[in-house]
């Protein structure tokens, strides 16, 4: 039996995902949903609008993540156990929600 390794191209899986069509208001949904699967009881958000120099910021009280673990958590195809009160199954809300929001505008 033969096996052969096939390695997907990061950009082209990277895009992929950044256009599965989240509107921007899922997005904030989902990185909430987060927020509340690491227990917080206080989820902050702040908008900043001004144009191309808009920017949104999203803070919480709950556990928090270490380097590695946000690492881990952006790594396509990382494994993750779930508890039964998980709002999140298939370990690719904080990647996509994000990733949807990551097209920068085409320079003039």
């Amino acid at each position: 039996m033969r096996r052969e390794e096939i390695i997907p191209s990061a950009a082209r899986l990277t895009n992929s995902l950044r256009d599965l069509g989240y509107e921007f208001s899922n997005a904030v949904a989902d990185l909430i949903d987060n927020s509340v699967t690491a227990g917080a009881g206080k989820v902050g958000i702040t908008f900043h609008f001004d144009g191309p120099e808009s920017w949104i910021r999203i803070v919480d009280d709950g556990s928090g993540m270490t380097g590695a673990s946000v690492s881990e958590a952006m790594r396509l195809g990382t494994a993750q156990d779930y508890g039964e009160g998980d709002l999140g199954k298939f370990g690719l809300g904080l990647k996509t929600a994000s990733l949807s929001q990551c097209r920068a505008p085409a320079k003039s």
